[in-house]
């Protein structure tokens, strides 16, 4: 079995916001059933009393494991980063002005309208001005 933190190296994939927002509808259940899958596992934790119960649960807790997994390899298969199954955060990598940045969503939101540099994290979110001038298409 796979740990969680195991990191999948995929090339990396250059967005322009309109490809981004052109995929968020697959992408974005992914991330709701991972979250929804998350839920249960804390739910399932939070119900155990004692080392029996952890032991008869294993079986289940590795299947749920799996199955938010699952759901995070295929966001990450099609480019996207997922940042925070919790938070509900994807980062879509993007070229914009010759800087590498990430166009950003988070559940609730209708679409791909931010972005942020890479080392400014979350933070650092900026309202996308233009869905067309300065970025770049490179894959």
């Amino acid at each position: 079995m796979r740990p969680l933190s195991e990191e999948i190296s995929l090339p990396v994939r250059f967005f322009t916001p309109k490809e981004a927002n052109d995929l968020l509808p697959k992408v974005a259940p992914e991330l709701l059933q991972a979250a929804e899958k998350v839920k249960e596992l804390r739910s399932l934790f939070d119900s155990i009393k004692n080392e029996a119960e952890r032991t008869a649960k294993t079986e289940v807790v590795e299947r749920l494991r799996e199955q938010i997994l699952e759901h995070v390899e295929r966001i990450q298969a099609q480019g996207v980063e997922v940042k925070g199954v919790d938070q509900g955060l994807l980062d879509f990598p993007a070229l914009f002005r010759g800087e590498r940045v990430y166009l950003c969503w988070q559940t609730g939101e209708t679409k791909v309208s931010h972005y942020h540099p890479i080392a400014s994290g979350y933070a650092g979110r900026k309202p996308i001005e233009s869905f067309e001038a300065g970025w770049e298409w490179r894959n």
